[in-house]
């Protein structure tokens, strides 16, 4: 969505999913050898996010573009807005944020609305 064009017209629906995300930090921690998640220590649900959409049975995962990064991206979503709106963005997140990260356990404190705007905008 980094065409003016294509935001312009969507500038409310985005706002509002913007705002339902947390403005302060949270931990995002991945351990890789298990395909978990965690958001400030809570393990993410793989049951959760596969009733939305079921791209990876086998668990979560980052670092590439793929079927595990698009769960993971969903997951983390859904923890913060509805399934509907998650499945909006999701694909974004996984395209601006979870194939970037790097192939190994890793923990990150991030601000998710700045990395949503960021990805949306252009910015």
């Amino acid at each position: 969505m980094k065409y003016k064009e294509a935001i312009e017209p969507h500038k409310e629906e985005i706002s509002t999913f913007l705002n339902q995300l947390p403005d302060n930090p949270i931990e995002i921690k991945g351990i890789q050898a298990k395909n978990e998640l965690y958001i400030n220590g809570k393990k993410l649900s793989l049951a959760r996010s596969l009733k939305v959409r079921n791209h990876s049975p086998a668990g979560y995962n980052w670092g590439y573009s793929g079927s595990g990064p698009a769960q993971s991206a969903l997951a983390i979503l859904l923890e913060y807005v509805d399934a509907k709106t998650a499945g909006t963005y999701y694909q974004d997140l996984k395209f601006g944020w979870v194939a970037g990260l790097p192939q190994t356990d890793f923990c990150q404190v991030v601000n998710l609305r700045q990395i949503m705007a960021s990805i949306i905008f252009g910015e």
